[in-house]
């Protein structure tokens, strides 16, 4: 799934053909041999099975200059002849179950926001896959995007003077606007602060995440954005778990057969976690000839379980094993794929899912852990959310290192800060006020953590693999949210769900807490406590990089981030990154994360900054049995 990119040129002096060209060549960088890769000014999504319209360039693209500007997109649509003016078009971005309902749908969106103060119409009743709705409308000279419900499938915006240009990667906006990328300080800073971008905030300066579960109409003389709700978390105190276990169950084979309806052949990325358990229990009979991947150093904890789930349930599985210098080969890869958005210690596996994933649909888990309860604690069943319990709950959650920002930073990132990280979580949490606290902090997970971290994740296979996610479709994610808190609290009811669903896979340890996934809950809360106060051993994670940065990537990892490159024109003080560097390979401390994400900021400079560009992407890590 190569991406997409529309663009409204305002001005004169830019040239949408070979702006367009420009953003396909960065959306299929290192994929060019995939379906879809050479269609002209655009990229194509799978599963967006509209024909092209008859006037319009392979795929979709069409040009429709006037008064209101010329409109060029990047996905594969079809035209809406009910529209008001007629011919608009319209594409998909991402999972299409039913591509005519999808049509329908965007007019409908279309004429509620023409109408002021109208309120928009209800999604389909029916399992919708990530996916955002595009549609330009040349009568109205309008532009209308339809974010996914809870921004799990992201979408970039630049609204400026000379153009709007919206794509499905950061990335192509620069591209197409024929210029280098300008690091965007205050998420620079996010970075530090968090792991991640917050809010609406991009590493690219004048690029910014469109909301999740909104639509945005842009046309000569209005900017307008309207949002649906977001999803409602069920404010009950306790219930009934079997009867919650129920539904989760019909809404999990409910979206997995729709899924199974567009999708012939699927592989299964495997942890041996409850997420890709659950998975497997539903689509283990939908697809008979399911295979599953998992990735990994053969002694960890996460591969035997994968081994044990998956002999437990007749599920053939290839292991992809880590190459010693996997990370360096793949961290330039994993920067240009993510945008630098993502930390390129997230990169791991990526390898296994495109030696694999061929041809195949990708099924997996994400979105489970945290609608479902894995990261609750239990204060978050305590008290009423307000922004500063909140923020100050996700700052401390998310604290990975002892460092001052001005310490880390150059003084000229700190001097273009404009909004502290503090703030934009506030922001965000002030809606959310008065709800119980734990699920104040599930929204914030839902659509503000994940599409930060889960989603970007997902998009670094997206040129190989088409990711399907049913546990973060928006018809599981409101029977997630009709679980009360008490029965998602150590994923009560989820793994109630699991037991009655496949008994034998429930009884395997559950990987969070190392106790078996079908015993009570004071049993895996115990066990939590005891890992939490270090009485009992966490266990080694599937890839080790901290070991790895100790050894064969030491050498790489001080050419990077201390050598002629990145001390001429880097964003992080050298004395920070020789202070890190240091207390990591002596051994004081384990500051792989921040190591990390060094990497990715300084390769990212690199690629986006100085206009460097993709790197050759790596060979695929060998599969064993």
């Amino acid at each position: 799934m190569h991406g997409f990119v529309a663009m409204v040129v305002r001005g004169g002096a830019l040239d949408p053909a070979a702006a367009l060209e420009r953003a396909r060549r960065a959306l299929v960088a290192g994929a060019e041999d995939q379906p879809g890769a050479d269609a002209p000014g655009l990229v194509r999504a799978p599963f967006a099975l509209w024909p092209a319209p008859p006037d319009a360039t392979e795929g979709g693209g069409r040009d429709d200059g006037a008064d209101g500007g010329r409109a060029r997109g990047g996905a594969s649509g079809a035209t809406d002849d009910t529209a008001p003016g007629g011919g608009a078009l319209a594409s998909v971005w991402g999972f299409a179950a039913d591509p005519a309902d999808d049509v329908r749908f965007l007019a409908a969106c279309a004429a509620a926001m023409a109408i002021p103060g109208a309120g928009l119409p209800a999604p389909p009743e029916r399992p919708l896959g990530r996916r955002a709705l595009l549609r330009w409308d040349p009568a109205a000279r309008t532009l209308l995007l339809v974010t996914e419900p809870n921004g799990l499938r992201p979408v970039y915006v630049h609204d400026g003077p000379e153009a709007l240009v919206v794509a499905s990667e950061a990335k192509a906006i620069p591209a197409a606007l024929g210029r280098n990328a300008v690091p965007d300080a205050d998420a620079l800073c996010d970075l530090w602060t968090l792991g991640h971008c917050a809010g609406l905030r991009t590493l690219f300066a004048g690029v910014s995440l469109a909301p999740p579960g909104a639509a945005l109409a842009w046309s000569a003389d209005r900017r307008e954005t309207r949002a649906w709700p977001a999803p409602a978390f069920s404010e009950a105190r306790g219930g009934d778990a079997r009867a919650a276990a129920e539904a989760l169950a019909g809404a999990l084979e409910t979206t997995l057969r729709a899924y199974r309806a567009r999708a012939p052949r699927a592989v299964l990325a495997l942890s041996g976690g409850m997420d890709s358990r659950a998975v497997l229990a539903v689509a283990r009979g939908l697809w008979p000839d399911l295979e599953g991947v998992t990735f990994g150093d053969a002694a960890s904890p996460d591969v035997a379980l994968a081994v044990e789930i998956a002999a437990r349930a007749g599920l053939p599985l290839a292991r992809v094993a880590p190459e010693p210098d996997a990370f360096a080969r793949w961290a330039p890869w994993v920067v240009w794929r993510g945008d630098g958005m993502l930390s390129a210690i997230h990169g791991h596996g990526m390898d296994a899912l495109i030696a694999r994933a061929a041809g195949r649909a990708a099924l997996n888990g994400i979105g489970g852990d945290f609608l479902l309860g894995a990261f609750l604690r239990p204060d978050h069943l305590r008290g009423a959310a307000d922004p500063a319990r909140a923020t100050a709950f996700v700052r401390a959650s998310r604290r990975f290192h002892g460092e001052a920002l001005e310490d880390v930073f150059q003084p000229a990132v700190l001097r273009a800060r404009t909004a502290p990280t503090d703030a934009v979580l506030a922001e965000l949490f002030a809606p959310l006020a008065g709800r119980r606290f734990g699920n104040a902090l599930t929204l914030y997970w839902l659509r503000h953590y994940a599409p930060r971290i889960t989603a970007l994740g997902l998009g670094l296979e997206d040129p190989w693999a088409t990711q399907l996610g049913p546990l973060a479709d928006p018809w599981f994610v409101r029977a997630a949210a009709g679980v009360p808190l008490e029965l998602r609290f150590m994923s009560r009811a989820y793994r109630r769900m699991l037991t009655e669903l496949a008994p034998r896979l429930a009884a395997v340890r559950w990987e969070r807490t190392g106790v078996r996934a079908d015993r009570p809950w004071p049993l895996h809360a115990a066990a939590r406590w005891a890992r939490r106060c270090g009485l009992l051993a966490r266990p080694r994670p599937a890839v080790d990089h901290a070991a790895a940065f100790r050894g064969p990537l030491a050498a790489w990892l001080r050419e990077t981030l201390l050598g002629p490159r990145a001390r001429g024109g880097g964003l992080l003080q050298p004395a920070y990154v020789e202070r890190a560097l240091g207390d990591h390979l002596a051994g004081r401390a384990n500051r792989a994360a921040e190591l990390s994400l060094a990497v990715t900021v300084e390769l990212w400079r690199r690629a986006f900054a100085e206009g460097e560009g993709p790197p050759p992407p790596p060979l695929p890590g060998r599969a064993t049995c």
